[in-house]
């Protein structure tokens, strides 16, 4: 099955702090009239687009996560995350840019990677990390096969802009795909818990599998004080009758802060041959 990160990069597009909508406004909206469910996703999509890129330049995270890559699914890797958003920003145009470092497991601890959009022939710059050839920076092409061995995800994307087209594009499909929204199932619950933090719950599923359908359930929790993502899990259908569904991808992101005012040096080369902290 071809997997791609339809609500993943959903998610990150509904939790976005801006003032004029909150997880509580996303629920309301939700469950109110009995439309196809992916419209109001949609929708509230379409709403936050325009507040998103006023709003957010950059941000910081730590992200735990998994992915399921060619049939294996991943030990849990633990990433510091810089990124600041490509677009015009305070009457400055900025590239999207990337700083990542792995802080574990033992096999990729100490790689960092950068791209900055526009430079290094798109390239990103990779210091290999791990065990062995540690201090060892390579150039890759986000969209490679290399790239592809350690995430699906494009690191173009990882931006808030990127994933806007993205994710209207995958919505749109998945309309397209079950139109009168007969294979679709939406759930929300208020006050569930993630790491002891209040969170209202979404759980999008489809039941069966279908032609242009690219993920069984998909449960997504925002925090409500700080309306951004705590934790992120996407399964496929199972394999057997009766048999769980598989696991695809889950991301969990905690010490998210935004604008914190990164800078030209956060991405600079220059900063894969300082220690990693």
């Amino acid at each position: 099955m071809k997997y791609t990160y339809p609500l993943i990069l959903l998610m990150s597009i509904l939790v976005v702090p801006v003032a004029s909508v909150c997880a509580d406004d996303v629920a309301q909206k939700l469950d109110g009239p009995e439309v196809h469910s992916l419209h109001e996703l949609l929708e509230v999509t379409a709403q936050r687009e325009k507040e998103i890129r006023k709003t957010v330049h950059d941000y910081t995270c730590l992200i735990v996560k998994r992915e399921r890559i060619n049939g294996v699914l991943q030990r849990p890797r633990f990433i510091r995350a810089k990124v600041r958003a490509g677009g015009l920003h305070d009457g400055q145009k900025q590239p999207l840019s990337v700083h990542l470092t792995f802080r574990g497991p033992a096999e990729v601890a100490g790689r960092q990677i950068i791209y900055v959009d526009g430079k290094n022939d798109g390239q990103m710059i990779v210091k290999r990390g791990g065990k062995r050839f540690r201090n060892v920076t390579v150039k890759v092409d986000p969209e490679s096969d290399l790239a592809k061995t350690e995430t699906l995800m494009d690191i173009k994307h990882l931006g808030f802009d990127g994933m806007i087209s993205e994710i209207m594009s995958q919505v749109r499909q998945d309309i397209a795909a079950d139109p009168d929204g007969t294979n679709t199932q939406l759930k929300i619950a208020h006050s569930a818990r993630i790491n002891d933090r209040k969170c209202t719950a979404i759980v999008v599923t489809h039941p069966n599998p279908g032609e242009g359908l690219m993920y069984h359930r998909a449960e997504f929790f925002v925090d409500d004080e700080y309306h951004l993502p705590i934790r992120v899990v996407a399964y496929d259908w199972p394999l057997d009758e009766g048999a769980p569904p598989q696991l695809l991808a889950e991301f969990t992101y905690t010490k998210v802060k935004i604008n914190v005012g990164l800078t030209d040096q956060d991405f600079d080369e220059r900063q894969l041959r300082t220690a990693s902290r």
